[in-house]
C-alpha cells in the first residue's frame, strides 16, 4: 500500500509527464505550421537523375571543324536600364501592402501548385490536380525559378533544385539541343526528332518560323558562359552571321520575313513582316544578346541588327491606333509586300506585347532616345510615371479578383463579362513565372 507521499509522487511524475507531452505535441505542431509547404510526393531535395541516352556522346554526322570561341575580356559597363527614381518615390506603407499582396497571391498559386500538380507542367486551379501539356518536365516548377528568387523565397527555391543539379541539367538539356543543330548547314530544323537525330537524317526547313533557330541565343550564350564549353555559343553565332547576311536581302529590307527558308539561307521566300508569333523573340533577343555579351566581340553586330530593324519597324510596322479619347498610343502590326507596295494590316497580336519594353531596353542600353520614348507609348510604363502604378494596382485587383478559385488562379473564358466568370481550369505557367512578378516588380523600388 503506498503511502501519502508516494502517492503525491507519483501524481507529480504523472502531470510533469503529461505536461511535457503536451509541449513535445504543441511544439511539434508549432514546427508543422511554420515549416515550408512540403507535398506528399516530395520528402527530400531532387537528385541528378541522368537520362536514358547521353546526348554529350551522340555522334556528329556534320562536325564543326572550328568553333567560335565565347568572346573574353572584361565586359564594358552599360547604362543603366532601370529608371531612376527621384527622391520623391518613397517605398510607402501602400507600395509596400500592395508588393505584399502580389507576393501572397504567388505564395498561395505556389502553394497549391505543391500540393496538387507537384513535378508537372501545370495545376488545375479549379478541380485541382494536373495536366502535361508540356511532357511533364515541371514546366511551371522551373519557369518561376526566378519569381520565387526576386521576392525573397530563397528556401522555396533551393528546396527542389540545389544549384549543381540545376547546372547539370541544364547541361544535359543543352546537349540534346546541341544535336537539333547537327544538320548539313549547322541550322536546326523546327522539330528535334531523336531517331533522325541519331541517324545523321536532319535538314533544316524550307519553310520555318524566322524565330525557331534564334529562340536559344540566350539560353547558349549564358551556358557557354558558366560552363567553359564554347560548342553552345558556336551554334548560336552561326545562326547571328545568317541574320547579318540575309538582313538586306528580305522583300523588306531591315527586317526578316516571318517564315525562312533556313536550308537555302534565303528570305525571299515569305512576304509577311511582324514582331508576333512566330517572328516576336528573334527581335527581342537582339538587344537582350547585345547585353548579355557586355558590349565584348559580337555585341556590335546585334547592335547593329537592332538599329537597323528597328527603323523599318517605324516605318512600316507601328500604327497608332483611332482611339475616342485620342490617347498617344501605339500598336504593332502585320506588313505584307506586295507588287504594288507596302501594306500594313493594323491588327495587334497579344504577342507583341514585350516590345514596348525591347524598344526601352534597347534606348537605354543603345542611348536612343526616340526608343524610349516609343517603348513608353507602345507600353505606358517605362519611364516611371506614378499613375502608373495606381493603373496596375488597379488591374492586379481585378485580376485576382475575376480569376481566383479555392485554389490558385484560373484562365478565364470571356474577359467582356460583368459578375462571376467562367473559369477555364487552366493556369498556365506565366502566371507565376511572368505576370505576378511584374507585377510585384512595379512596386518594387531598388
Amino acid at each position: 500500500m503506498l503511502t501519502d507521499f508516494a502517492v503525491r509522487r507519483k501524481d507529480r511524475i504523472i502531470f510533469i509527464a503529461v505536461f511535457a507531452l503536451i509541449v513535445f505535441l504543441l511544439h511539434r505542431r508549432s514546427q508543422q505550421l511554420n515549416a515550408p509547404i512540403v507535398p506528399p510526393t516530395y520528402r527530400v531535395p531532387l537528385e541528378f537523375k541522368p537520362a536514358n541516352f547521353d546526348w554529350s556522346s551522340a555522334k556528329q554526322h556534320f562536325p564543326v571543324e572550328t568553333l567560335t570561341p565565347l568572346p573574353k575580356g572584361k565586359p564594358e559597363q552599360l547604362p543603366l536600364v532601370q529608371h531612376q527614381f527621384s527622391k520623391a518615390y518613397k517605398d510607402d506603407d501602400i507600395t509596400k501592402k500592395r508588393r505584399e499582396a502580389v507576393r501572397e497571391a504567388f505564395i498561395r498559386s505556389w502553394k497549391s501548385y505543391k500540393d496538387h500538380a507537384w513535378l508537372h507542367d501545370e495545376l488545375l486551379p479549379v478541380t485541382g490536380g494536373f495536366k502535361d501539356p508540356f511532357g511533364g518536365w515541371a514546366a511551371n516548377l522551373v519557369d518561376c525559378l526566378d519569381t520565387l528568387w526576386i521576392m525573397d523565397l530563397k528556401e522555396e527555391f533551393y528546396e527542389p533544385l540545389p544549384e549543381p543539379t540545376l547546372l547539370t541539367k541544364a547541361v544535359e538539356l543543352g546537349n540534346m539541343l546541341y544535336m537539333a543543330f547537327d544538320t548539313p548547314n549547322r541550322t536546326p530544323g523546327f522539330w528535334l526528332t531523336f531517331e533522325d537525330a541519331k541517324a545523321g537524317r536532319q535538314l533544316a526547313g524550307t519553310h520555318d518560323p524566322s524565330s525557331g533557330p534564334t529562340s536559344l541565343s540566350l539560353e547558349f550564350t549564358r551556358l557557354s558562359q558558366l560552363t567553359g564549353d564554347d560548342k553552345y555559343y558556336d551554334a548560336i553565332d552561326r545562326m547571328r552571321q545568317l541574320l547579318e547576311r540575309t538582313q538586306e536581302q528580305s522583300l523588306l529590307p531591315g527586317m526578316w520575313p516571318t517564315m525562312v527558308n533556313f536550308r537555302e539561307g534565303t528570305v525571299r521566300g515569305d512576304n509577311s513582316f511582324s514582331l508576333g508569333a512566330l517572328a516576336d523573340s528573334l527581335y527581342e533577343y537582339l538587344p537582350k544578346m547585345a547585353v548579355l555579351l557586355g558590349g565584348r566581340e559580337g555585341s556590335a553586330s546585334y547592335e547593329k541588327m537592332y538599329r537597323r530593324a528597328m527603323d523599318v519597324v517605324i516605318q512600316h510596322v507601328l500604327f497608332r491606333p483611332m482611339l475616342p479619347e485620342k490617347e498617344d498610343f501605339l500598336f504593332a502590326g502585320t506588313t505584307f509586300v506586295h507588287e504594288d507596295g507596302i501594306h500594313l494590316v493594323p491588327e495587334m497580336q497579344h504577342l507583341t506585347c514585350f516590345i514596348g519594353g525591347m524598344f526601352a531596353l534597347g534606348g537605354k542600353i543603345f542611348g536612343i532616345d526616340e526608343h524610349i520614348d516609343i517603348g513608353e507609348r507602345i507600353a505606358r510604363g517605362m519611364k516611371g510615371e506614378e499613375d502608373l502604378r495606381e493603373t496596375a494596382w488597379n488591374m492586379l485587383r481585378v485580376s485576382l479578383k475575376s480569376t481566383q478559385t479555392p485554389l490558385a488562379n484560373s484562365a478565364i473564358s470571356n474577359v467582356t463579362v460583368t459578375g462571376e466568370t467562367e473559369k477555364e481550369n487552366s493556369m498556365e505557367s506565366f502566371w507565376m513565372a511572368e505576370t505576378l512578378k511584374y507585377f510585384y516588380l512595379i512596386f518594387f523600388f531598388s
